[in-house]
């Protein structure tokens, strides 16, 4: 039995050795949680049969100098390597997707680091301190794997590349605009957080675009103004709800809600987007351009069904909307007939005959092949009258007329 290592069912609980070089047995599957934490361990060989690594599996090994972590990682927790102070090297194998926070922080000797792009979440600050990020060029766009983990500059126009899927680290506010790509799941609302010089009364707030629509942090400075007293003076306090808060603990709430809100949206986390009472009109804006460019995302198309009154002006550009009947109408006047099909078994059965006369008369919404479902649908959901006008329809157009049983069947089968 081997003294050195404590392990149960596959997972390194624990190493009481005398440090210098280590061999991990090939029987582990799992490094536990501070297992070599503070050893005096300088190098450690890490075998392909392990899958995970703690929370600060190897944080304070003081002396470790380099580690390879080989691809059958996919996971390695947050503080893994904390304070590694003498790590110069890591490499990091093709097959690890998630790097918890701090992974890497109080490593300021790491120079060379390698992440592959099958790292698509990394936690805040994991690299942060090192040598390597530090040594970025100003202006750089730092990139590990899939997520963008540092920016410092004031380009007026900062464009993420495409397959970016997180900002998790960086500095954007003396920026312009931040373009981000489709691709992107997750926003670090830090990132985001305005600079701010009370002495001088000067807020620097940036633009961010995503799927086409522009959302102004900008405004974030007249805004949180205008609660004091138009003055932006680091001693003045405003009664917001049960306390007193100052501006930067204000302008932090709007920006992180507005982000919250967006990192839902684009986690297609809708149920816990609706618990918000409160919805800003450019997260409207992004779920209706998402709706546009992602035809067939069922979850996003359910979301825009249930709350049709509330994403009306977005969908159709008139701000005034707001009953089902003017919607439809006025995608009919824009000739948005994919936009209405796409949506019609939310809107028919909240339609009037009238706009429902206004479908059959464009010619473009019914067909042979789909009039069956529209009229099953209105059985069910006891629109007769619609029932009725969508099966004169079908037989105006020669079209066979089945009887509520065959309809069903047909759908049945």
């Amino acid at each position: 039995m081997n003294d050195e290592f404590v392990i149960e069912n596959g997972v390194l609980i624990k190493y009481n050795g005398n440090g210098g070089d280590v061999v991990i047995p090939d029987s582990v599957t799992a490094i536990e949680r501070e297992a070599f934490a503070g050893m005096g361990i300088t190098s450690v060989t890490i075998p392909d049969s392990v899958t995970s690594i703690g929370w600060s599996a190897f944080g304070n090994c003081r002396n470790l100098t380099s580690v390879v972590i080989p691809g059958s990682v996919t996971k390695i927790g947050g503080f893994a390597f904390a304070e590694c102070h003498g790590l110069t090297s890591v490499i990091i194998g093709d097959g690890v997707t998630c790097i918890g926070g701090d992974a890497f922080i109080g490593c300021g000797n790491l120079t060379d680091v390698t992440v592959p792009d099958s790292v698509t979440s990394i936690g805040k600050d994991a690299f942060s301190t090192t040598a390597w990020v530090q040594n970025f060029p100003d202006g750089t766009v730092g990139i590990a794997g899939k997520v963008l983990i540092e920016y410092q500059g004031n380009d007026k126009t900062v464009i993420i590349p495409d397959g970016v899927t997180q900002i998790v680290g960086g500095f954007f506010p003396k920026t312009g605009t931040v373009m981000l790509p489709d691709s992107i799941r997750y926003i670090e609302s830090d990132c985001f957080r305005a600079y701010v010089d009370f002495k001088n009364g000067h807020c620097d707030n940036c633009d961010i675009v995503l799927y086409g629509v522009t959302i102004s942090f900008r405004n974030l400075y007249s805004e949180c103004c205008e609660k004091f007293d138009g003055g932006l003076n680091g001693d003045k306090k405003v009664w917001d709800k049960q306390r007193w808060r100052n501006y930067s603990e204000i302008e932090a709430d709007i920006v992180e809600g507005i982000i919250d809100r967006l990192n839902l949206i684009l986690n297609r986390k809708f149920d816990e987007l609706e618990q918000y009472a409160y919805i800003h009109d450019e997260c409207y804006k992004v779920i209706v351009a998402m709706f546009r460019a992602y035809p067939d995302d069922e979850e996003i198309l359910a979301y825009i069904g249930r709350n049709m009154i509330k994403l009306c002006p977005y969908l159709t550009g008139d701000e005034n909307l707001d009953t089902i009947d003017g919607c439809i109408r006025c995608l009919i006047d824009k000739q948005e007939y994919e936009i209405i099909l796409r949506l019609l078994s939310y809107l028919l059965k909240d339609s009037s005959p009238e706009t429902v006369q206004k479908l059959l008369d464009s010619g473009k919404i019914f067909t042979k092949n789909n009039i069956d479902k529209y009229i099953l649908e209105m059985i069910d959901n006891r629109k007769h009258e619609i029932q009725v006008m969508l099966t004169n329809y079908k037989a105006m157009n020669h079209w066979y007329t089945d009887s509520e049983e065959e309809i069903r069947k047909k759908f049945e089968l």
